[in-house]
């Protein structure tokens, strides 16, 4: 995992040599042979597919054995353009993942057939009268900690700033205030999700809330994406 920590005059003469690395499979970049229907028009969104001149840009992921360069990508930048890539998806049962940072160590954010890059909803907003902060699905723990930069206040989360909040707070969300404040998805306030249903649906703890309470304990399984959540912030203390 990452460390917020770096040592540079650490001796690493006693580290193994790593001399398997030859010997490790290259990512798998190559198209996939998926076989994709029309492309349909999707306001918000562009697709790209293997030759077009951005596409090698959306290929890499943190960990490069998990790469697959996919059938598709769909930027998307609004929450109904996720909620329509979503429903065309489903409709032509094509397998597809959901990015926002790329970090996913399994892999999971990588497909053979459809990514839903969502990396242009990355809005951040600050409310300092009711102390939350409402962000976009495609923001980085990065983009946050600017936003919030001077205000004294503080964000539960993790400490690698290119992470997407998305994939962090549906994995839970551990940081380094995590004992004292719970983990970030401990502190969603609220959350407008694209449902399996391929629907927006907006859930707090006051509207709707069993959708919130199974966006808070993390149900993957159950959702497409998290377009936009809102959680709190606490007062730093000096």
């Amino acid at each position: 995992m990452e460390s917020p920590y770096h040592f540079p005059d650490m001796d690493r003469g006693s580290a193994p040599s790593d001399e398997a690395a030859d010997e490790r499979p290259s990512p798998d970049t190559s198209p996939a042979p998926i076989r994709l229907p029309p492309l349909p028009t999707i306001p918000g969104c562009i697709m790209l597919r293997p030759g077009d001149a951005d596409f090698a840009t959306y290929v890499g992921v943190y960990n490069a054995r998990t790469r697959i360069a996919p059938a598709l990508f769909a930027i998307c930048s609004t929450t109904n353009a996720v909620a329509a890539v979503f429903a065309w998806v489903k409709a032509n049962d094509l397998p597809f993942a959901v990015r926002c940072g790329g970090h996913s160590y399994e892999g999971f954010s990588c497909s053979p057939g459809v990514v839903i890059d969502i990396k242009n909803l990355g809005s951040v907003t600050f409310d300092r009268k009711s102390m939350t902060v409402t962000v976009g699905a495609g923001a980085s723990i990065g983009d946050i900690q600017k936003a919030l930069k001077g205000k004294d206040v503080a964000f539960v989360a993790g400490t690698c700033p290119d992470v997407g909040i998305s994939g962090h707070v549906m994995g839970g969300g551990y940081g380094l205030l995590a004992r004292a404040y719970g983990l970030a998805c401990d502190n969603m306030k609220a959350v407008t999700l694209v449902t399996a249903a391929g629907t927006v649906v907006s859930a707090s703890k006051d509207k709707i809330p069993t959708c919130f309470g199974r966006a808070v304990a993390v149900a993957v399984d159950r959702w497409a994406s998290q377009p936009d959540s809102c959680s709190g912030c606490i007062r730093s203390r000096t």
